[in-house]
C-alpha cells in the first residue's frame, strides 16, 4: 500500500513539475489562476477534441484522478488548522476519495509552527540542525491532494480539471499521467 502511494504520487508531482502545464494554454494571469473553462469556449472545441489535444502534449493519464496543488493562501488555511479537504469540498465533480499528499512534510512543518507559538522554536531548529534538517519555509507551502473519482473516464478528468481551475483556492488541477515507475526492469545479464 506504502509503495502504491509513493508511486501514486510521483505520477501526480511529476506533470506538475513539467514545464509548459497544459494549464498555461489557458487564458489567465500567469500565476497560475487559469480558467480551462475559457480555453475551450475561446476554441470552440468539444471534450473529445480538448482530451485528444490533452494526450497528444503531454501522454496518456490515469482515467480516474485529479492531482491538485492549493495556492498559498489556501495551504497556510491548511497548515495553520487541522481541517482537511473532503469529498463534499467538491462540488460538481463525483469523487470517490481524496488522498492528502505527503503527511509526512506537513505534519514537520506543522511540528515547525507549533514549536514558534511554544516559543520554543530555537531549540526546535537547533535539533533539527543537529541532524542536518534544514528549517521549514512556511510561505513555501503548498498542500497537495489527489481526488479519485467515482466514475472512470478521461473525459470526467478533463471537465474536473475544468471545474477545479477556475476555483480560487487551487494553484494547480491536472491529470495524473501514466508512469511505471513500480514495474520491475528486465535485465537479460
Amino acid at each position: 500500500m506504502k509503495k502504491s502511494f509513493i508511486f501514486g504520487l510521483a505520477r501526480c508531482i511529476a506533470p506538475m513539475l513539467l514545464a509548459g502545464l497544459f494549464m498555461t494554454a489557458c487564458q489567465g494571469d500567469g500565476k497560475g489562476n487559469e480558467d480551462m473553462s475559457a480555453f475551450r469556449s475561446n476554441t470552440g472545441k468539444g471534450w473529445d477534441e480538448l482530451l485528444e489535444e490533452y494526450i497528444e502534449k503531454y501522454g496518456d493519464f490515469v482515467d480516474d484522478t485529479v492531482c491538485i496543488i492549493l495556492t498559498q493562501e489556501a495551504s497556510k488555511m491548511y497548515l495553520y488548522t487541522d481541517e482537511v479537504y473532503t469529498i463534499k469540498d467538491f462540488h460538481g465533480i463525483d469523487v470517490l476519495e481524496v488522498i492528502h499528499g505527503n503527511p509526512g512534510v506537513t505534519a514537520n512543518y506543522r511540528a515547525q509552527i507549533e514549536a514558534e507559538r511554544n516559543g520554543n522554536l530555537q531549540s526546535y531548529l537547533e535539533e533539527r540542525l543537529k541532524y542536518g534538517i534544514q528549517p521549514r519555509i512556511i510561505e513555501n507551502y503548498r498542500a497537495m491532494i489527489e481526488l479519485k473519482l467515482r466514475e472512470k473516464s478521461k473525459i470526467n478528468v478533463i471537465k474536473a480539471i475544468e471545474l477545479l481551475g477556475a476555483r480560487e483556492d487551487i494553484e494547480y488541477a491536472g491529470a495524473s499521467l501514466y508512469h511505471y515507475l513500480d514495474t520491475d526492469p528486465v535485465d537479460d545479464y
